[in-house]
């Protein structure tokens, strides 16, 4: 018969990716979305597959004003969209102001244009007009009354809704008959339609009632008969001292029998006469295979047999009772193992049968090497810290994701190197501050840069500006035309 395989795929720590599969070969490893594959292990019939989880950087989210366009109650009219946006028109509603908020994010808010509104009903009525609820205001659902089934659901021209309904028949009552007892025994089954008493034999009958529907019901009483005393039967029964059956109580008086394992005691007579023969057990040795605890290896044999070899145990002893019976006492062989995990208990590799050397593995470093009171062997572990750089402002945006190692600072367009800071894990920060650019401005047909302080940077509305200016400048040709002008003069 072939043997059956069985593949599991696992993570580091333990946990099933995919449930094990028993077939007659192993199973290739599969790949598994936010793991990577680590190693594979055989052991005897058993393969596991190894994997560990991909770890994904955290990037912070660079911030972006945006614009949104809602009523006085945050109603939204446009969903948020990125950037600064003018405001907008929306049938049924009027623009009342913009608000920005600390982070420059626009909200255009509008309120409605008052209309006259028209007023819709409804009413819940039969077909043939019977009002079962009085018309109320707005559009309401459907409701159950009893006594009535739903129809349909009319609108007339002005959107007023009439739920329409219908009588429920109800059913017609039969009247039944039923023949019992005073007791209430039930002599004949309850029957459709009123029928007349009948005859029962062993019963008489006492009156006819009818209760408030019409139904009937024939009452009787068992007719008593003179009470005849049995006649005693004497019986026979074969048992044992402890009262254990060994053969039915039979009607009459019979002989002692003959069964296996036991032999014959005595026969015993009640005052009424029953006949019991009562039997003992015949004694035989048995032979029982256990461990020092009790756990049975090779279930009891009759017989007296030697002792046996068993798979992962030792032989300690034999002992006899004082029925003969004889009982051979193992203890479990014990096997050292080998376990590779971090400070924390995290697995790096699964436990094996024997004594291993320590292993390498990815990111993490050795530590130490202890050793239990029976022999089992761990190695410890913990994790190598890695230093990383990032490229930020001094507001702390982002100018380039966080990078793993140390690396130098670079240089960024309209940014200028600040400094560069080192924390207490030796990880690297190169800061930078944002550069201000010039104003370029038109004098006397020259272009002239002017340095601008924060107070004269271009509000938002100033921008569009001067971004109309430099795009009809650099699109004629203008800075360039100028220069070839003075150079003919």
């Amino acid at each position: 018969m072939t043997e059956l395989k069985t593949t599991r795929w696992i993570t580091v720590a333990g946990q099933t990716l995919k449930s094990p599969v028993v077939a007659p070969d192993f199973k290739p490893k599969d790949n598994f979305p936010g793991y990577e594959f680590v190693e594979t292990k055989v052991e005897g019939s058993v393969t596991t597959h190894i994997y560990k989880p991909v770890e994904k950087p955290v990037e912070k989210p660079v911030k972006k004003v945006t614009t949104i366009w809602v009523t006085v109650t945050g109603e939204v009219l446009k969903p948020r969209t990125d950037g600064e946006k003018p405001k907008e028109n929306f049938d049924g509603y009027e623009f009342v102001r913009t608000d920005k908020d600390k982070d420059g994010n626009t909200t255009h808010v509008y309120k409605p244009v008052e209309k006259p509104v028209k007023k819709v009903t409804t009413i819940w009525v039969t077909e043939k007009g019977e009002v079962l609820k009085s018309r109320t205001d707005g559009e309401h659902p459907k409701e159950n009354f009893d006594g009535y089934e739903f129809v349909r659901t009319d609108k007339d021209k002005d959107g007023n809704t009439t739920h329409v309904y219908k009588p429920v028949e109800k059913p017609v009552k039969k009247v039944t008959t039923i023949w019992v007892t005073e007791k209430g025994e039930v002599l004949k089954p309850r029957t459709d339609g009123e029928h007349p008493k009948e005859n029962f034999d062993g019963y008489e009958f006492v009156r006819t009632d009818k209760d408030k529907d019409g139904n009937t019901t024939h009452v009787y009483k068992p007719v008593e008969k003179p009470v005849e005393k049995p006649v005693k039967k004497v019986t026979t029964i074969w048992v044992t001292e402890k009262g254990e059956v060994l053969k039915p109580r039979t009607d009459g008086e019979h002989p002692k029998e003959n069964f296996d394992g036991y032999e014959f005691v005595r026969t015993d007579k009640d005052k009424d006469g029953n006949i019991v023969h009562i039997y003992k057990p015949i004694k035989k040795v048995t032979t029982t295979w256990v461990t020092e605890k009790g756990e049975v290896l090779k279930p009891r044999t009759e017989g007296e047999h030697p002792k046996e070899n068993f798979d992962g145990y030792e032989f300690v002893r034999t002992d006899k009772d004082k029925d003969g019976n004889i009982v051979h006492i193992y203890k479990p062989i014990k096997k050292v193992t080998t376990t590779w995990v971090t400070e924390k208990g995290e697995v790096l590799k699964p436990r094996t049968e024997g004594e291993h050397p320590k292993e390498n593995f990815d990111g993490y470093e050795f530590v130490r090497t202890d050793k239990d009171k029976d022999g089992n062997i761990v190695h410890i572990y913990k994790p190598i810290k890695k230093v990383t750089t990032t490229w930020v402002t001094e507001k702390g945006e982002v100018l380039k994701p966080r990078t793993e190692g140390e690396h130098p600072k670079e240089n960024f367009d309209g940014y200028e190197f600040v400094r560069t800071d080192k924390d207490k894990d030796g990880n690297i920060v190169h800061i930078y501050r944002k550069v201000e650019k010039p104003k370029v401005e038109r004098k006397d047909d020259k272009i002239v840069y002017t340095p601008q302080t924060a107070k004269e940077l271009p509000k938002t509305g100033d921008a569009g500006a001067l971004t109309s200016f430099f795009g009809a400048l650099f699109a004629g040709g203008g800075f360039l035309g100028l220069k070839r002008r003075k150079n003919r003069k």
